[in-house]
């Protein structure tokens, strides 16, 4: 429209030239501009199959992809993975600049074959010092699990694995045999990771490390709910992050915030911090919102406005570290948990804050100022806080919070989860069962069910707190209350009988 509006204005009387030549001299350069604003745009777009992938799902096109990042890094731009293949990969590396694009309608599918991640690879993808980076174009990026684990485990919920999870960190030689995360970014500032779906890790889906303005936005992870060890997205020595949008269904952690000691290297990276957390929709077997391994502090965290559903647990602070966490708050969420099989760790409770040492000699860090407001659960477990003797959790607030306990599974019940910590002596009666025999010796121990149970805390708030029981309410249920060494308890409000007439609404010790 635009060259027959310019045709309309220009006269040619001293040139000579007719209308319809004129015409066609104005359209033989609009071609021109038009081809030419056409190479200008695809400028910065390195097509993988330019570089010789094959995208048959059967092919290795690690070589070729690596090429397209390796040219796209120089200038910085897009590597393109086109819609309607299957490019079959070994671990890559990407680089500074670069925009990871997979097509909608494109899969990235993880070899099958141990060797073609080599040596130095941690994950299907890998970078290192590799700033402004991106993964987006709401294609798929696949782990093949299935090609990483064995049968499924006594119970039927959980798989075998082939091998263990990674004994390495990229770049730098690690052990072989194991299982690769889907995606590690050490040291990779300003990572953007939009609008894309993950499927079927064999470990860890999205491991940022050490990384500084962090944006995880709309993406879909769909693991394998019985296959151990794929966590979602565990942010570790991370600032500045925003996770938003999204939806996550794990056998393992589904978000979890760590400062982990994997690597030696990684001793100095810095707390993790200045977080969000909103909007997502979580499905997990072990804890669906999480904070763990915490070797230096996690601190400033807000978790808002999500859903959890099936999940063996639901929100979880396990402290077992030097480093503090502090500052963090959890509101606006609903949480549905249930209990499945003894070899998952949790024991359906909707909300857990466990502190204490990993080792005898562990320098163990500090927990408080934690908020859960405007939070519904519904669950098999108690509300479990538990401190250690010496070093209480503090300050902590529950406002408007409502905890609905319902026998909903087969599995037994009657069981409060601190794992792990060697420190913890279990006690209680003689297992009588295998599950029993397992549980016991993996530090777990056997106690009433109640609807919040707090031990070794101080300066501990429950407002508008209420405690309601189902229909099935099975022998090892309790009172609605029952705490022991908490100093500083404050009842504002509180609500909830003892699920049967032989125990006492509320044990305060």
């Amino acid at each position: 429209m635009i060259y027959f509006e310019k045709l309309n204005a220009v006269t040619y009387p001293d040139k000579g030239i007719g209308l319809e030549k004129a015409a066609v001299y104005v359209l033989c350069l609009a071609a021109v501009f038009c081809f030419s604003g056409i190479a200008e745009c695809k400028s910065g777009v390195f097509n993988v199959l330019d570089y010789g992938a094959k995208g048959d799902g059967k092919t290795n096109d690690a070589a070729a992809i690596q090429k397209a990042i390796d040219s796209c890094t120089k200038s910085g731009g897009s590597v393109l993975l086109p819609a309607g293949r299957t490019y079959y990969s070994g671990a890559i590396y990407l680089k500074a600049n670069v925009d990871f694009h997979v097509e909608k309608g494109a899969v990235l599918l993880g070899s099958a074959n141990e060797a073609d991640y080599g040596a130095y690879a941690d994950a299907l993808i890998n970078a290192v010092d590799a700033p402004n980076i991106s993964i987006t174009g709401g294609g798929e990026i696949n782990g093949n699990a299935s090609a990483f684990i064995k049968e499924l485990r006594d119970g039927g919920d959980i798989f075998e694995p082939k091998w263990g999870t990674h004994k390495g960190c990229p770049g730098s030689k690690g052990t072989t045999k194991r299982r690769y995360m889907l995606i590690t970014l050490v040291k990779c500032d300003h990572l953007q990771i939009t609008d894309i779906t993950l499927k079927d890790a064999a470990s860890w889906f999205i491991h940022p490390v050490g990384c500084d303005d962090v944006l995880i936005d709309g993406i879909s992870i769909i693991g394998d709910l019985r296959v151990p060890n794929n966590d979602g997205i565990d942010p570790d020595h991370c600032r500045n992050v925003r996770i938003s949008n999204c939806y996550v269904q794990t056998g393992d952690d589904a978000i979890v915030f760590k400062n982990t000691l994997l690597c030696k290297e990684w001793a100095d990276l810095g707390p993790c911090e200045n977080i969000t957390v909103t909007g997502c929709v979580i499905v997990s077997r072990p804890s669906a919102l999480k904070i763990d391994e915490v070797s230096d502090d996690c601190r400033n965290i807000v978790f808002d406005s999500c859903v959890i559903y099936d999940s063996n647990r639901g929100i979880c602070i396990q402290s077992r570290d030097r480093g503090n966490i502090e500052n963090i708050i959890f509101s606006n969420i609903t949480i549905n948990t249930q209990l499945f099989s003894a070899w998952w760790w949790g024991k359906a409770e909707p909300i857990c804050i466990t502190h204490m040492p990993r080792e005898a000699g562990t320098e163990l860090g500090r927990v408080r100022n934690i908020t859960f407001s405007n939070i519904i659960c519904n669950s098999e477990n108690s509300v479990y806080i538990h401190g250690w003797k010496g070093n209480p959790v503090e300050d902590i607030v529950f406002d408007n919070v409502k905890v609905t306990i319902d026998k909903k599974t087969k599995w037994q019940g009657g069981w409060y989860d601190p794992r792990p910590g060697k420190v913890f002596k279990a006690d209680g009666p003689k297992p009588t069962s295998p599950e029993e025999e397992l549980n016991v010796r993996k530090g777990l121990y056997r106690h009433k069910t109640v609807g919040v149970y707090c031990e070794n805390a101080k300066n501990v708030t429950l407002r508008d707190v209420q405690v309601k029981w189902g229909k099935n309410r099975p022998e090892h249920f309790g009172s609605a209350l029952e705490t022991h060494n908490v100093e500083g308890l404050v009842l504002d409000n509180f609500k909830g009988t003892a699920a049967d007439k032989t125990s006492p609404d509320r044990i305060i010790e």
